[in-house]
């Protein structure tokens, strides 16, 4: 059969669709999943450095893919072997086995990093972030873009990068303006930007792409979630 040619962000869809297959359908990913988004808000109130925030960053990728590998093979063997095998049991067993390492290590990792911390400076919960605001937008943007992906595969409607409920744009757009609200006083960039955000969410809707819940559910999601990381974190600005 000739191999057919997709465009880029088919390849895209593609694979989320993969990791959302997994989320659906493995609990061990939806534990994974979660226990990630918790981790890496714990890591944003407890002050790590860059180089601890990226080997947490390591760790957790590593569980996640070790996990996709995992149901890839699981629903291979299931695909070709229908009865009890040796072989079969045998190559469960050793991609189950990658992921209790994968995660052995995720916590070691993050034991020796929290621990740190909390020896250092027992109040670190209150304390405000010291990073960049940069840093502080990426982690909140990729957080909303997780939730918003958990909801998409949860509703099963549309694709990962289009369509679906939540509207992924609109959570992005009003999170951006979120934090335009706390960093700045100035009305005119407030209103601009808010503009800006209902424009997004306003092409969503005209381009029939998602119905107008979809849109008003993605941007609620997109200022809560922004709007509770940084009161947590209490930053001064």
């Amino acid at each position: 059969m000739k191999k057919k040619n997709y465009s880029t962000l088919e390849s895209f869809n593609f694979a989320i669709e993969g990791i959302i297959s997994s989320i659906r359908s493995e609990k061990n990913m939806r534990i994974h999943i979660l226990a990630s988004i918790l981790t890496i808000v714990l890591a944003i109130a407890t002050n790590v450095s860059k180089i601890e925030l990226i080997f947490l960053i390591f760790s957790i990728s590593l569980v996640l893919m070790c996990e996709l590998f995992n149901t890839a093979v699981e629903s291979i063997i299931d695909m070709v072997q229908d009865k009890y095998h040796p072989l079969a049991k045998k190559a469960k067993d050793i991609s189950a086995g990658a992921v209790l390492i994968s995660c052995i290590n995720a916590i070691l990792i993050g034991y020796f990093i929290f621990i740190n911390q909390f020896k250092a400076d027992t109040k670190t919960l209150s304390n405000a972030i010291k990073y960049s605001y940069s840093d502080l937008i990426a982690v909140i943007i990729a957080l909303v873009m997780i939730i918003t992906l958990s909801l998409k595969s949860i509703t099963k409607r549309g694709t990962p990068l289009s369509g679906g409920m939540p509207s992924g744009h609109s959570a992005v757009a009003f999170s951006l303006w979120t934090v335009i609200f706390f960093i700045t006083d100035n009305m005119i960039i407030l209103a601009s930007s808010f503009i800006m955000a209902l424009m997004v969410s306003q092409s969503r809707i005209e381009s029939r792409i998602h119905s107008i819940w979809e849109v008003i559910f993605g941007g609620a999601i997109g200022v809560t979630v922004t709007f509770v990381i940084l009161n947590f974190v209490k930053i001064k600005m």
